[in-house]
């Protein structure tokens, strides 16, 4: 599905900071403690980067798939 105004790089991107954002969320909810934050700095690098290359690659292969199955 097409978001309006993010290619599909920017919208794996945020998933990828916003999975991890949730995901921290809950560990300090579970947890009770706040200190986990301080993880957040690593957590969004490695969003986005992983988001990037899920990305990268989803660019690539949505079109391959369209070509092989115009319907």
């Amino acid at each position: 599905k097409k978001v309006k105004g993010f290619s599909v790089v920017g919208v794996s991107i945020l998933g990828g900071v916003l999975h991890n954002v949730g995901q921290l969320c809950v560990a300090m909810a579970v947890v009770e403690n706040i200190r986990l934050a301080y993880y957040f700095p690593v957590l969004l690098i490695g969003g986005m980067i992983t988001g990037l290359l899920i990305g990268v690659a989803s660019a690539q292969i949505i079109p391959r798939i369209h070509k092989a199955d115009p319907a």
